[in-house]
């Protein structure tokens, strides 16, 4: 993806939220706040935090990431 590619999606996608009634957040990190090693989501995010509206509906917590590495040569 190129530079110009990217800011476009971001500038159509991304939009400032001023007021949300609550935030959630991934499992795995509410385990972690319960545990006591991470403060709370409203302590850990900025007052206006930038909110990213999916094209059809958020995402699923957890899966598989794939990557492949193309033109790079460890020789």
């Amino acid at each position: 993806m190129n530079a110009r590619w990217s800011i476009l999606l971001w500038a159509t996608m991304a939009m400032a939220v001023p007021e949300l009634e609550a935030f959630t957040e991934s499992p795995e990190l509410h385990r972690q706040v319960e545990a006591g090693q991470l403060p709370p989501i409203d302590h850990r995010l900025p007052e206006a935090p930038l909110v990213i509206t999916p094209v059809e509906k958020p995402g699923e917590y957890g899966g598989t990431w794939r990557m492949a590495l193309v033109g790079y040569d460890n020789s």
